[in-house]
């Protein structure tokens, strides 16, 4: 395969229905592989700078891209969250660091304002 940029997602879809056909296993589509690798960022990283770094190995130039876009709770979990959130007295949520997560806030704040900033100065998205 020549390796240059792919204008659609064909090529790479080829690649992994050729080698999921190799190892006798069923397809599964490279978007899911993506989506998991965001899942496993969030359960290893634990503070804003290694889920920024995360973010950005998935290709994406705000964290939030991945937050949001791959961010989901899943149901088992929300529930154990909202059961913890109902007693916080006796709540132990593992790995919750306020100082991190206020640290996570402040910086997608900032982005978030960098972008639209960013937006306002070139309201045409003018091409140069």
């Amino acid at each position: 395969m020549a390796r240059t940029n792919w204008r659609t997602t064909g090529p790479i879809r080829q690649v992994f229905r050729e080698a999921f056909a190799a190892a006798g296993l069923p397809y599964v589509n490279p978007h899911a592989f993506r989506k998991t690798l965001a899942r496993l960022g969030e359960a290893l990283c634990r503070s804003p700078e290694e889920w920024k770094a995360w973010s950005q190995d998935l290709g994406h130039e705000s964290e939030m891209t991945t937050f949001v876009g791959y961010g989901e709770v899943p149901g088992h979990r929300q529930a154990e969250i909202i059961r913890a959130l109902a007693n916080p007295a006796q709540a132990k949520i593992e790995g919750l660091d306020i100082g991190a997560l206020e640290a996570f806030l402040k910086s997608a704040r900032a982005n978030s304002q960098a972008s639209a900033t960013c937006a306002a100065d070139d309201p045409g998205g003018s091409a140069t």
